[in-house]
């Protein structure tokens, strides 16, 4: 072979590896992942701390935890979708370090929770942490008290978590009963006066109902009707069924209070119903969280009963921990190699180009991530030695 040839396939073999070189350079950046294996376990425990069977007034909070099974990567993410018919927390969280750090963010709406993390997992192992946001679910689950199964399901793996749930229409000896529901969405709380659940007749009934501070009435969204509930109490019927306007008068209703008075006598014939007041207040402090509503019930046979509720609002947090080592396998391993000297037992190869793993100055050959050699320098090292580029891509 004559010398022209010679140099004429030394030039093809340079740019054949320049080639290569820029292929490489060409790679895309790894595509975010939904992560499927992340979710350990999931519990609900009371958000009030107490224990015993829940009731339909009472917040569950939502326990989930999770460590990661391989390297993350900035915008990689993991999905819990919430068992149906049960509402409560939306917005957001961060997922936040002990020292405040964050490290990716936590978007919850009404059907589903999805994390994203940033750039703070990358190159960290034993990744994990806890996610914790309150829910209530829907009032038709509590028809009976039974132990349900409420499934999640994250990212495709099904988690069944037993619950034990209370009768919420089950009589009831006091005369008015209270609760509300906040909403962060339409940052409303929607309180429900409950009267008669003992299914006693009350005679010549009047309520009087105001809220605390922080929020205003709505007064064009009271409500006033019954639920047709069984001898026990509980609901036959699952929506208010409205009173006819002559029963019943609404009085002196403006931001801070109302009245409504009966015209009727309620349950006079063993009718079985829950009289219920509803109606939505607006909240005016952003900061503010728990409100609180004051009713007091005036009728024939009981001349006063008053009570008290407050209204929490539903809260959501992440915690997230991890090691500043480095996984035994990063993203785009790369190595140059010299054609005469392919291997040697300390895994270095001598005159070979190592790239580095990121926030690492240590060489890591077969593994490193991001060159600290310029583009010019590598391509004339890589025309100089005849050296051959070897690459695969993430995952």
């Amino acid at each position: 072979m004559d010398q022209h040839m010679m140099r004429g396939l030394k030039t093809f073999g340079g740019w054949v590896c320049l080639l290569l070189l820029f292929s490489w350079m060409a790679v895309p950046p790894a595509q975010a992942a939904q992560l499927t294996a992340l979710v350990d376990s999931i519990e609900i425990v009371k958000e009030s701390g107490g224990t015993g069977p829940f009731v339909s007034t009472d917040t569950m909070r939502i326990v989930v935890r999770w460590t990661a099974k391989s390297a993350l990567y900035s915008g990689d993410s993991f999905a819990i979708r919430l068992p149906a018919d049960m509402t409560g927390f939306t917005g957001s969280f961060p997922l936040t370090t002990d020292t405040g750090e964050m490290a990716g963010v936590c978007n919850v709406s009404s059907q589903q929770a999805v994390c994203t993390f940033n750039a703070y997992v990358q190159g960290r192992s034993g990744v994990g942490g806890t996610l914790r946001f309150d829910a209530r679910l829907s009032s038709t689950r509590f028809d009976t008290t039974h132990t349900e199964l409420l499934e999640f399901n994250a990212s495709g793996h099904a988690f069944q978590v037993p619950v034990s749930l209370a009768q919420s229409g089950s009589y009831n000896p006091d005369p008015v009963v209270k609760w509300g529901y906040y909403n962060d969405a339409s940052k409303t709380i929607t309180w429900n006066v409950s009267i008669d659940r003992a299914h006693q007749r009350l005679d010549d009934v009047s309520i009087r109902d105001t809220i605390g501070p922080g929020q205003k009435i709505l007064t064009n969204t009271i409500r006033v009707g019954y639920y047709q509930t069984s001898g026990r109490g509980d609901r036959v019927t699952s929506t208010l069924i409205p009173l006819s306007g002559s029963d019943y008068r609404i009085l002196n209703a403006n931001e801070q209070g109302f009245e409504v008075h009966f015209f009727i006598p309620l349950n006079a014939n063993g009718e079985n119903y829950n009289y219920d007041i509803v109606y939505e207040a607006s909240l005016t402090d952003p900061n503010q969280t728990q409100w609180k509503n004051d009713v007091m019930l005036h009728s024939t046979q009981i001349a006063d009963y008053s009570m008290s509720t407050t209204e929490i609002k539903y809260s959501g947090s992440g915690d997230i921990y991890g090691d500043e080592t480095h996984y035994p396998e990063t993203p785009y391993p790369v190595r140059v190699l010299s054609p005469t000297d392919p291997s040697s037992p300390s895994g270095y190869v001598p005159n070979a180009i190592y790239r580095y793993a990121e926030n690492n100055e240590v060489p890591m050959p077969l593994t490193g991530v991001m060159s600290k050699l310029p583009l010019a320098m590598l391509a004339m090292t890589i025309a100089a030695t005849g050296a051959t580029l070897i690459f695969r891509s993430k995952r």
